[in-house]
């Protein structure tokens, strides 16, 4: 449940100062408990599809370089970490995709009409 409130506490800090979670909960016809049920969801995603993936400092350098415009941190530290995230959440979004994609190959889905 840390790993949860940690999470939630990061995303609030990257909504910036006009924004709550709550209002921005509410405008997306979420509740709190659906909230933190997809954050559990993602963060166990994260681990096991992330845990073999490697981030070299190239990589956050060249990120960086490429894709600043995105980041919203400005300490230099602040801003590896948040290209690091960016990098390791791009690369689990293609180990998804793959994931889904050979799911779907290998199901036998009989339709009957």
């Amino acid at each position: 449940m840390q790993a949860v409130k940690t999470a939630r506490i990061q995303i609030v800090k990257n909504l910036g100062g006009g924004v709550k979670l709550e209002d921005l909960l509410k405008f997306q016809g979420i509740t709190k408990e659906d909230f933190d049920q997809q954050v559990k969801l993602q963060l166990l995603v994260q681990k096991i599809l992330g845990s073999d993936i490697v981030i070299t400092d190239k990589d956050v350098d060249m990120y960086i370089a490429t894709s600043s415009a995105r980041l919203t941190a400005t300490e230099p530290a602040a801003l590896k970490e948040e290209a690091k995230q960016a990098i390791l959440d791009s690369k689990i979004g293609e180990k998804v995709q793959e994931w889904f994609t050979a799911l779907k190959d290998k199901a036998k889905v009989v339709r009957l009409l």
